[in-house]
């Protein structure tokens, strides 16, 4: 691994509170430049957003719903349900571009049939604070609406108005290719500036979305947090540019070059995830798209009625034409569930790759068994740039949840039970 670089500079990520509505059924709005923890009943998809055709994003703006990019229609998205009834408490949405206060939102939560939405609760939200470039917005509900098992839903958001001119910053809401399998993104209202109605229109891909959301009975046990060595990849500590192989790593497949890095500010935007240094797995050219990585079996065995939630943060460094990726959990060497190559990240730019593991009685006999994590390079050439390639790592958790059909309510509530109540753009290469 051969580069000369200055410190990598973590970025530090600030949280910014925008304002609390002053009315009844007034959702409360923050912004933050990381995304919300995926835990419990929580569904999500962070996907790539999409660089390429017309419209990238969608546009918000207190205007006609016929205007260039439709901005007066609301912005939803919508998904499926699981196996139990949840509480959604909050959604949230990544924004591209920063904007300026004060901004007033009608949000509406409802069931979805083929492309008719029914509204089930509303309530508004203000914007008193600006916001910056690839904000994670999140509206917190004033009340939590019930939702079914094993239902569609939507959730939008129309902007009703706005204080500042469009020149101080347009809220655009990332759209990605259609990775999440339970929903898709969608636009409603005829009427405009903000105000939805029962027609869905623009139903394909998904939105950068998050869902907070808890079983019905209350929430169960929080997520533990499994231990992993060396998860940011910060040992042993190196030089500026400084590579070799990683603590508590080991290499996985033929041929894996594979270790920690500390790279030039160059190399990223924002610096490294967690710490200075990244984990990395190269591949030389001519490539054979045989996967091979890093891979560490952990002191944790694998439980049964557990559920599983791995992220990883994925990166694609300047200086390296990007390889496909795969981030895979496993039990007694067994893959339980894995990201296989779900996400491209922008040159320089990083994306969280997420793997969620329901409890499956077929792997009853994994019970016990050590659990792995893989971080593969899959020896592919996505950006064909006919070179070496490579794939960057960081920030590796892992937490493990009781399955909620094995949460023992506490004694108080068992009685009350009983009583009924319930790029292609190239790059400067160089070589490992």
């Amino acid at each position: 691994m051969a580069c000369s670089r200055s410190c990598a500079v973590l970025a530090i990520l600030a949280v910014t509170v925008l304002a609390l509505a002053t009315t009844a059924n007034a959702a409360v709005m923050t912004s933050s430049s990381t995304a919300p923890t995926v835990d419990g009943a929580d569904i999500a998809s962070f996907g790539t957003p999409t660089t390429t055709g017309w419209p990238t994003e969608d546009k918000w703006w207190p205007g006609s719903a016929t205007a260039f990019g439709s901005p007066g229609k609301t912005i939803g998205q919508t998904f499926t349900t699981g196996s139990e009834d949840v509480v959604l408490n909050a959604f949230t949405f990544q924004i591209k571009y920063a904007t300026e206060p004060t901004k007033e939102y009608a949000i509406r939560v409802g069931t979805v049939s083929g492309s008719t939405f029914t509204e089930i609760a509303s309530e508004s939200a203000t914007q008193s604070a600006a916001t910056a470039d690839d904000a994670y917005w999140t509206w917190t509900l004033d009340s939590p609406v019930s939702l079914s098992a094993n239902t569609l839903y939507g959730v939008d958001v129309g902007l009703l108005s706005s204080t500042s001119a469009w020149q101080t910053g347009i809220p655009y809401v990332y759209r990605t290719a259609d990775v999440y399998p339970g929903g898709t993104r969608f636009r409603s209202g005829s009427a405009g500036y903000g105000v939805g109605d029962s027609s869905m229109s623009d139903m394909s891909a998904d939105r950068v979305f998050h869902l907070d959301m808890e079983p019905a009975g209350g929430p169960g046990p929080g997520p533990v947090d499994i231990p992993i060595v060396n998860g940011s990849f910060e040992l042993p500590p190196r030089r500026d540019g400084g590579y070799g192989p990683a603590t508590g790593w080991d290499p996985w497949g033929p041929g894996a070059d594979v270790g920690n890095w500390n790279p030039e500010a160059y190399q990223f935007s924002t610096g490294a995830p967690d710490g200075e240094h990244v984990g990395w797995a190269y591949q030389y050219a001519p490539l054979t798209g045989t996967p091979n990585g890093l891979t560490q079996v952990l002191d944790t065995n694998f439980e049964a009625s557990t559920d599983y939630s791995l992220s990883v943060e994925i990166g694609n460094a300047w200086d390296y034409y990007f390889s496909g990726y795969a981030v895979q959990l496993l039990a007694g060497g067994v893959v339980i569930a894995e990201d296989y190559d779900t996400l491209h990240p922008p040159w320089e730019e990083w994306a969280t790759s997420l793997v969620n593991y329901t409890y499956d009685p077929a792997h009853a006999g994994l019970v016990g068994l050590p659990l792995e994590i893989r971080l593969l390079s899959l020896g592919t050439d996505p950006e064909g740039g006919g070179e070496d390639v490579e794939v960057e790592f960081d920030h590796v958790r892992l937490t493990a949840t009781p399955a909620a059909a094995d949460v023992i309510p506490e004694p108080v509530t068992l009685s009350l039970l009983g009583l009924g109540a319930l790029l292609a753009l190239r790059r400067r290469r160089r070589s490992r």
